[in-house]
């Protein structure tokens, strides 16, 4: 089998991901729907498409191990971030495409005034989450490459792998890959004072101990951005809190108070025309309510805030969905099958 072929498709369909496996057809993932092609492969495909990808000497390390996440380019293609995992004893890989250009925040359609102003934050912590796949990675790629652009500051990157490489502006982009650059992001973060940063982005926060050194970063007076996986605002304040044991959570909600700026949490929905997806983005910003509510462990109240904080910025899932369909870029069904109180979203699609 010939990967480079099948990657020339997953380009040229604008496919986000390809997955393939032993006894499956090819299958691509089209504007977050997949559609299977051709006929089920075999594991001599699959050693095939792995040795098009890191060649024969490698493979084997792969296997003794279970899985390995790597970045590659295609000359002429490309560039890709694969993983490689076992399944019922066979290698399988998903691979997603990594854009060589980095949109802007107007582009992306993303909130542009709230966004610029998080970029402008000398110190603090701001969230960005969602589920795979949700736009994360490129929403940070676009905030990095806007303070390169505008700002002469040291970014320091912390990724597992490296997905987009930036070309230097006004800024300083230092991009570190676990276990190429450093063993980990735990081990990474104990040092990283010492490395001048203005900036820091953790790629993925999985732990305490990462959550723990990115706010120790955050108070030392750096502007700490991070992804987590998340399904909203709030949902991302109570996970951070129960990374900790529970005679911590007093304590550690105190010092998210004091330390949050704002979370950009991202739902990719389809577009009235079929053409892609489109973000919807709810926002929290940090005011004096908020974190107060956040201090007293009030999340439950956070929502109601957010939703009556258009003044500040702040959106709803729903509020941001319903001004997608007023915009006329996503349809009725659409924001009521994404919206998270359908009932409610229905009676305002009658408005």
């Amino acid at each position: 089998m010939d990967i480079s072929n099948i990657l020339k498709q997953v380009i040229e369909k604008k496919a986000s991901d390809l997955i393939l496996k032993v006894g499956s057809p090819v299958c691509l993932r089209i504007n977050g729907e997949l559609f299977k092609q051709g006929p089920s492969l075999t594991e001599k495909d699959l050693n095939a498409a792995v040795d098009g990808i890191v060649g024969k000497g490698e493979r084997q390390g792969i296997g003794e191990k279970g899985e390995e996440v790597m970045v590659f380019g295609m000359e002429d293609i490309g560039r890709f971030r694969a993983t490689l995992f076992k399944q019922r004893g066979t290698l399988a890989i998903a691979i997603r495409a990594v854009s060589s250009q980095i949109p802007g925040f107007k582009e992306l359609n993303l909130p542009v005034n709230i966004l610029e102003d998080l970029c402008n934050e000398k110190r603090g912590l701001v969230m960005v989450t969602g589920t795979t796949g949700s736009g994360k990675s490129t929403t940070v790629a676009s905030m990095i490459d806007h303070i390169n652009k505008n700002k002469a500051r040291h970014i320091v990157t912390l990724e597992d792998p490296v997905e987009f490489m930036f070309e230097e502006k006004k800024a300083i982009i230092s991009q570190r890959e676990i276990r190429v650059d450093t063993e980990s992001f735990q081990r990474s973060l104990e040092f990283i004072m010492l490395q001048s940063p203005d900036i820091i982005f953790i790629g993925d926060i999985r732990n305490s101990n990462v959550m723990s050194t990115a706010m120790t970063a955050a108070e030392t007076g750096q502007l700490v951005i991070a992804n987590l996986h998340t399904i909203n605002t709030t949902h991302t304040i109570e996970r951070i809190v129960n990374f900790f044991q529970p005679h911590q959570h007093n304590e550690i909600r105190m010092q998210l108070s004091l330390l949050l700026k704002g979370i950009i949490s991202l739902r990719l929905v389809p577009l009235k025309d079929g053409s892609g997806r489109v973000p919807a983005c709810e926002v929290l910003i940090a005011t004096p309510t908020i974190v107060e509510l956040i201090r007293e462990g009030k999340i439950d109240e956070i929502e109601y805030y957010i939703k009556d904080g258009s003044l500040y910025g702040m959106q709803t899932f729903d509020q941001a969905l319903l001004g997608l369909y007023k915009k006329g870029l996503i349809t009725k069904d659409t924001a009521t099958v994404y919206a998270e109180r359908k009932n409610e979203m229905a009676m305002n699609l009658r408005e």
